[in-house]
């Protein structure tokens, strides 16, 4: 496998292409694929290669910019050493919300991927996770999260995923649901603006059980509250 490839030339990685960056961000664009297809098997086969080659490829990026000292720079090589964890997370939280409306085993999934992981890494797990969080905090969004979160939505509609009623009279038409977590995450508008993006989904529901509370992710506008 080419990211093999780059771990075996760790130290000479500069005189090498990046296949390592180009395997990650083909796996990413498989699993959005799967997840627009709402195909499982598909999803299944390349979510559970996705941490360890994402975590590498973090890695990898954290040795690239270690050598920018600027101080006006230093939020881009904060945004950049997050990118590949907030990646991982909107994919985890897409799959989480197809486990709410498709079938739970997509969100089962998910939780069994993380709990594997913790079990693994057992003491360094709290690090890890709590880096997670900690660099989440400084995401602002990019376009192509905008991008995904546009496909999931189009998706919703196109295989019409939700139900919609009119609670008033020839009042517009809203999300009709009784789960909990669709109608905080999602809200009531059948144009599908989203409360929250998806990443925060996977740190709210999943990466936060493996920390203390004083250590939880908290969304940016709060629809946790509302589970």
């Amino acid at each position: 496998m080419r990211w093999a490839f780059t771990f075996e030339h760790w130290d000479g990685n500069d005189n090498y292409p990046d296949m390592l960056g180009q395997c990650y961000h083909y796996l990413c664009e498989y699993l959005m694929r799967a997840l627009v297809r709402i195909d499982y098997e598909a999803f299944e086969s390349g979510y559970s290669e996705l941490m360890g080659i994402m975590l590498l490829y973090q890695e990898f990026t954290r040795r690239d910019v270690r050598e920018i000292k600027e101080a006006y720079k230093q939020k881009y090589v904060v945004i950049q050493i997050a990118r590949p964890l907030i990646e991982y997370s909107a994919i985890s939280g897409y799959a989480y919300l197809w486990g709410e409306l498709v079938d739970p085993k997509w969100k089962t999934l998910v939780a069994s991927t993380l709990e594997n992981d913790f079990s693994k890494r057992k003491e360094s797990s709290e690090k890890l996770y709590t880096q997670w969080v900690e660099l989440a905090a400084f995401w602002e969004g990019d376009l192509q999260q905008i991008e995904w979160q546009q496909r999931i939505a189009r998706t919703i509609q196109d295989n019409n995923l939700l139900e919609y009623e009119h609670v008033v009279p020839l009042g517009s038409p809203v999300i009709k649901t009784e789960n909990q977590f669709v109608r905080a995450f999602l809200g009531a508008d059948p144009r599908l603006m989203f409360n929250g993006e998806a990443h925060e989904i996977h740190l709210v529901l999943s990466i936060n059980k493996y920390l203390p509370t004083d250590k939880h992710f908290e969304s940016r506008w709060k629809w946790e509250e509302e589970l």
